[in-house]
C-alpha cells in the first residue's frame, strides 16, 4: 500500500485481515467439534467392547465392572457436553466470520467506489489541463504565432 492509497482502502484491507482471522477461528472451532465427536465415538466403541466381555464370576468383580461401566457412561456424558460446548463455539465463530466478511465486503465496495471517483476526478483535471493547453495553442495560432 502506498501513501496514494485511499484511507478507505487501507481500512478495508485491515477488515479483510479480520475476516481472514475469523475464518481461521471458525475452521479451528469446527475441527474442535470433529475431534470431540471422534473422542466420543472412541468412548462408545470401548464401552461396547467392554460390555461384550463375559460376565464376572464373583461379587466384587460384578461391582468393579458396574463401577467401571458407570465411569464410562459418565465419561460419555461429559464428552457429549464438550461436543455441545464446542458446537456453540463453532456457531459463534461462524457468526463472527459472517459479520467480519460482511463488513469487509462492504468496505471493499466503498473503497472501489472511492477509487473510481478519485480516478474520475483525475481524468477531469487532466482533461481540463489538456483543454487549457489546446486553448493556448489555438490562441497562439490565431494571433499568428
Amino acid at each position: 500500500m502506498s501513501l496514494a492509497t485511499p484511507r478507505l482502502q487501507r481500512i478495508a484491507d485491515l477488515r479483510r485481515r479480520d475476516s481472514d482471522r475469523a475464518a481461521a477461528e471458525w475452521v479451528a472451532a469446527r475441527d474442535g467439534v470433529q475431534s470431540a465427536q471422534g473422542q466420543l465415538a472412541e468412548l462408545q466403541r470401548y464401552a461396547a467392547e467392554y460390555g461384550a466381555r463375559p460376565l464376572a464370576q464373583s461379587v466384587w468383580q460384578i461391582q468393579a465392572r458396574r463401577a467401571f461401566s458407570d465411569r464410562l457412561t459418565a465419561a460419555q456424558q461429559q464428552q457429549q457436553q464438550r461436543i455441545a460446548r464446542a458446537e456453540r463455539q463453532a456457531l459463534q465463530a461462524q457468526i463472527e466470520f459472517q459479520r467480519a466478511q460482511t463488513v469487509s465486503q462492504s468496505l471493499h465496495r466503498a473503497a472501489d467506489h472511492q477509487r473510481q471517483q478519485l480516478q474520475l476526478a483525475r481524468d477531469r483535471r487532466q482533461q481540463s489541463i489538456d483543454d487549457d493547453r489546446g486553448f493556448g495553442r489555438v490562441m497562439a495560432w490565431i494571433s499568428g504565432g
